[in-house]
């Protein structure tokens, strides 16, 4: 009866792996997260808000902005389009995927066909976090934006991608190191460097929980997961207050289709994208922003109140 648990980054708590912590008994229990609920993951959610007792406050971003908690923020988008062999591949994938979901309509306890069924979403996902237009819209948006001083953090999705934006971005002079798991040489020290000197720092992952880099200035985004969480996590990293900082600037690189002949092809490509963005531009000093997507909606025939729905989907990887 006197002890206290405490969990820090509590949605990582519903996994089936960390089941053995929620056994202990603590009396009094407080739970910590920006975002609790797991995507996708109905029963893990249910696991933290049974132990902790619920959501019983929530702070939200427009409340640590109006107080100076954090950084205000600009939003600007930039869009590449799937080329035709990245959209065959997409159509592909997504009958596929088609085809075990009916199967799993039919037994939704098929364990082994989840299973597929979420591999298939990453496989699929992958093609669009991977486009090859990427790379040369990450070194025209860092080419026009960088400045002496500037800290930008460049969200990559796998190494082979990071390799490609460094690539690029060293070839324009710039300052640039790279951050992930696998790197050479020290992750505290290349932190150190970047707080100290700026410049460019191309991660894959590392920086999405758990690192504070208060100092840094700008971030872009050329891939990111379904799950609300991973985007809110690196939003976060540019909104860390810092003495020096009035304003941050995140621009994120949206997927359209190469062809949008329906509009259930139309939202299984930029649905999840225009969701985040909208969320994204809501809360930011772009007001133009939000315009502009919501007139991309009207264009492609996607109701905004779908987005909505959207913003609530994705998966826990």
């Amino acid at each position: 009866d006197r002890l206290l648990l405490v969990g820090d980054e509590v949605h990582r708590l519903g996994a089936p792996s960390a089941a053995q912590i929620l056994s202990c008994q603590a009396a009094m229990r407080l739970g910590l997260s920006a975002t609790p609920e797991r995507a996708g993951d109905g029963v893990g959610t249910a696991r933290i808000m049974e132990y902790f007792g619920g959501v019983v406050d929530r702070y939200q971003i427009r409340d640590a902005l109006r107080d100076g908690r954090l950084t205000r923020y600009r939003y600007d988008i930039r869009r590449v389009v799937l080329t035709a062999v990245e959209q065959a591949q997409w159509d592909d994938q997504t009958k596929k995927l088609a085809v075990l979901r009916a199967r799993l309509r039919e037994d939704p306890s098929d364990t082994n066909l989840n299973h597929r069924f979420q591999r298939g979403l990453q496989d699929r996902a992958r093609i669009k976090k991977q486009v090859s237009g990427k790379v040369l819209v990450a070194r025209d948006v860092v080419r026009d934006g960088y400045s002496p001083g500037d800290r930008w953090l460049v969200y990559c999705d796998d190494l082979a991608q990071l390799a490609s934006v460094r690539a690029a971005l060293t070839s324009l002079n710039l300052p640039v190191r790279e951050y992930h798991s696998q790197m050479p040489g020290s992750r505290p020290e290349t932190l150190k460097w970047f707080e100290e000197r700026g410049g460019v720092l191309v991660s894959v992952r590392c920086l999405d929980e758990g690192v504070d880099i208060p100092r840094a200035t700008h971030g872009l985004i050329l891939a990111s997961s379904t799950n609300p969480r991973e985007f809110i996590q690196r939003r976060g990293r540019i909104l860390r207050r810092d003495g020096s900082k009035v304003l941050a600037s995140l621009v994120d690189v949206l997927v359209m289709p190469a062809v949008a002949d329906t509009e259930q092809a139309v939202l299984s490509v930029i649905g999840p994208e225009l969701s985040r963005a909208l969320l994204f531009a809501r809360h930011s000093e772009s007001p133009s922003t939000i315009t502009t997507l919501e007139n991309a909606c009207v264009e492609l025939g996607i109701p905004l109140t779908r987005l909505e729905q959207l913003a609530q989907e994705g998966f826990e990887e």
